[in-house]
């Protein structure tokens, strides 16, 4: 008898990864033209920084079954 487990496909990583990647836009924009002491500035840099680790953390999973040097690099 086998049991499978379900796996998330790495189509949808990558798809995933690439709406945190293109969602930095935006948020950069704000944090640019609020810089400054001002509170959307300082949440939009904040906001920034939780979207870069989940890329991150996306495209080491992604790249993991590639190589390990590849992966190590994230």
């Amino acid at each position: 008898m086998t049991t499978r487990t379900a796996e998330t496909s790495p189509l949808l990583r990558a798809r995933v990864a690439g709406f945190l990647y293109l969602s930095l836009l935006p948020l950069g924009l704000l944090g640019v033209i609020y810089s400054g002491p001002s509170r959307p500035g300082i949440v939009s840099a904040l906001l920034v920084q939780i979207v870069n680790l989940f890329v991150v953390l996306i495209l080491y999973q992604l790249l993991k079954p590639v190589s390990k040097n590849t992966y190590s690099l994230m």
